[in-house]
Parts: structure tokens; C-alpha cells; sequence
């Protein structure tokens, strides 16, 4: 029986929700877009801000940012969510500038998370996956969720050569999620 629920909130935006806390990854829900407003989320999905705050404002909400690209590191959603985040964390790049990025509009300072160790996250595990690659800098996230399902979010870090691996050292993967755009 699941006590919990994974719903998709666009993009690469995904909430897990039980009965008293709430987990987001990369909630782009601005209705300006990303990137100079040259990009937009499509379907169009910023009317779930409102819900998505609602539920915030009666849980325990934590966050995790994959990378700093606009569409995953949306600062619209970001400072409307402010108030109510408990925890964010953020992968452990070579390159600590990401987490500086969280203070410039005004988010508590991140818990920076290293690759490969499991981290106790209220009532799940998350294990991070780094690809630092050339300039890209991205991250994928393993949640152990409450009922020992695994779920796999790869977003946009392209590790699709290591999920054999992954699969080897750390079971099945009951969920799976990855960008699935040129």
C-alpha cells in the first residue's frame, strides 16, 4: 500500500507527497517561461503554483534542484515557495558556484549533497548521481520511497549509459523519469 503520491508537475517538475510532508524536484511553474521568456513549459502548467503553495503552506516541504538552468532552477516558483521550505538540497558540483545562486533571491543556504551517499530525507532515502561533463554540470536523484519502491529521475543528466549499473548496485527501478526531448 503506498502512502505516498508522485505527481508530475511539467517539464521536469515532480512532487512526492504523504501525509505530512511534501518533496519537490525542479518546479519550473512561472508563467513568464525560462531563459529571457524564450522558453516555455508545455503543456502550460503555472496554474499548479497555486496548488502546489497550498500544499506547502500545511506540510513539511523540502526541495532539490538538480542544476542551475532556468527551467529547472526557476526563481519565480523558488522565491514564492521561500516561506515555506524546511529544507533544500543541492548536488555536490566541482564547481560550488550553484549554491550561491540561493542566497541571490534570498533561499536559505542549500544542503549540499554528495554522490553516491544515501541521505535520510524526512521519510525516504535520496542518492545523487553527478555528470560533470565538459561545461554541463547536471544531476540525477535514486529516492528510496516509503514503501521501498525506488524511483530514478534523471531529468536532463544524460547517465542513460549507467543505468545498467545502477540497477546492479541498487536494485530495481520501480519508477523512472528522464527527459524525453532532443
Amino acid at each position: 500500500m503506498h502512502n505516498y503520491r508522485i505527481k508530475y508537475l511539467g517539464h521536469a517538475g515532480f512532487s512526492i507527497e504523504t501525509n505530512k510532508e511534501l518533496f519537490l524536484i525542479d518546479p519550473w511553474l512561472s508563467p513568464r517561461g525560462a531563459f529571457l521568456s524564450s522558453w516555455f513549459q508545455f503543456p502550460c502548467n503555472h496554474h499548479l503554483l497555486d496548488t502546489v503553495l497550498s500544499i506547502a503552506s500545511k506540510k513539511k516541504t523540502s526541495l532539490y534542484i538538480t542544476h542551475e538552468h532556468e527551467d529547472h532552477f526557476c526563481s519565480f516558483t523558488l522565491k514564492k515557495l521561500s516561506n515555506y521550505l524546511d529544507k533544500v538540497f543541492i548536488p555536490n558540483y566541482k564547481i560550488p558556484t550553484f549554491k550561491n545562486l540561493f542566497s541571490e533571491i534570498g533561499i536559505k543556504t542549500p544542503e549540499v549533497l554528495d554522490e553516491r551517499k544515501w541521505y535520510n530525507i524526512n521519510n525516504f532515502k535520496m542518492l545523487v548521481f553527478l555528470d560533470e561533463s565538459g561545461i554541463n554540470r547536471d544531476s540525477g536523484v535514486l529516492l528510496e520511497l516509503p514503501d521501498n519502491k525506488k524511483l530514478l529521475n534523471l531529468n536532463d543528466c544524460k547517465l542513460h549509459d549507467k543505468i545498467k549499473d545502477i540497477k546492479k548496485i541498487y536494485g530495481p527501478i520501480d519508477f523512472f523519469t528522464c527527459q524525453f526531448t532532443g
